[in-house]
């Protein structure tokens, strides 16, 4: 399967992954809502479908970095970041400041963590925003409004207009659509 995905993508020529890293988050969040509905629907051409897509996500995103090569403290260092984003990624932050909680250079933080995570750290933080809010619509009655404050967005425009971008639908049509 791996071959056939490979095959079909430009800038891969082999399957042998170069590096280790975290799932490709920001482009495999619009698979989300297809992979709960997996839950539901079982169907097995739906379940291959979604395989090849996320399967070739994870191919091209670890073709595609030309940074230097990381090493493991390094990595050790971005995952600070990565823990103090996972708990405050609602509060208001800065590639700086999560530099500094690494103990890197700006450019090498922001290099390393691509590496990591297959995203900027803007990007990364912008994806962890969405699924909490997705999660919160799906799950909660709450005002779009007081989701979208909650999960760190400024306003609701700025809010509507990512998860439109990101889900192909507005978050109160998402939440009559994904509804747990």
């Amino acid at each position: 399967t791996f071959e056939d995905v490979v095959r079909g993508l430009r800038h891969a020529r082999s399957i042998d992954f170069r590096s280790v890293r975290l799932p490709p988050f920001g482009s495999l969040l619009p698979l989300f809502p297809r992979i709960d509905a997996l839950l539901a629907v079982r169907d097995a051409l739906f379940a291959e479908d979604l395989a090849l897509a996320v399967a070739a996500e994870a191919v091209r995103v670890d073709h595609e970095t030309d940074d230097a090569p990381s090493d493991a403290r390094d990595e050790a260092r971005v995952g600070k970041a990565l823990e103090a984003i996972g708990t405050n990624y609602r509060d208001p932050l800065t590639i700086a400041g999560l530099a500094a909680i690494s103990g890197l250079s700006v450019r090498r933080f922001a290099s390393v963590f691509r590496q990591v995570t297959s995203e900027t750290p803007y990007r990364y933080v912008l994806s962890l925003r969405l699924l909490a809010a997705a999660d919160r619509l799906c799950r909660t009655e709450e005002p779009v409004l007081q989701v979208a404050l909650d999960c760190g967005f400024g306003d609701l425009s700025e809010f509507t207009r990512r998860f439109h971008a990101r889900f192909g639908l507005p978050p109160n049509r998402y939440r009559r659509l994904y509804r747990r």
